[in-house]
């Protein structure tokens, strides 16, 4: 492009923002960017407005539960500090996500997978239920549609998985 030289605009495609494009070349990451506080500046006035555990914990739900990245803002007050209001909360929320999540119901699961990549163990189904972040459960590229089934060991009522 030449100095100077305009493009022309281009509107935005809402559907493709909102939904993505199914057979896209692309990935991108979804991202909810939300601030603990009404505002995105720390204001004394507003340390009684600090988001409670329970809409944090509705956050986290309808961003991480949805496969989408979390940015919490928590802004400095005028020291450079967190707030105590803040950092409390933030502590109550992890607490809350621990004990939520304290119990793995899945403990002496079998995953088996209806295909997995080259048939290699680095692969394997049983990876879902492995802890390593760094393993994981994966299909052959050309396999567009799969699936993988978890047997617990015994019946389980559950609402959230991890």
């Amino acid at each position: 492009m030449n100095i100077g030289e305009q493009t022309p605009s281009t509107p935005c495609d809402c559907d493709i923002l909102n939904a993505g494009e199914a057979n896209g070349e692309k990935w991108v990451a979804a991202e909810t960017d939300v601030s603990i506080r009404p505002g995105w500046f720390w204001r004394a006035s507003e340390n009684e407005k600090v988001k409670s555990v329970q809409e944090l914990l509705k956050i986290y739900y309808e961003s991480v539960g949805r496969n989408s990245l979390l940015l919490l803002n928590v802004p400095a007050d005028t020291r450079g500090h967190l707030h105590e209001v803040d950092s409390v909360r933030l502590m109550e929320l992890r607490a809350a996500i621990d004990e939520i999540f304290a119990t793995d119901l899945a403990a002496g699961a079998v995953a088996e997978a209806e295909n997995v990549r080259a048939g290699s163990r680095k692969f394997a189904a049983a990876n879902i239920l492995d802890s390593d972040y760094d393993k994981y459960w994966a299909a052959d590229d050309e396999v567009l549609s799969t699936s993988f089934t978890v047997t617990l060991p015994q019946a389980q009522t559950f609402n959230r998985v991890q």
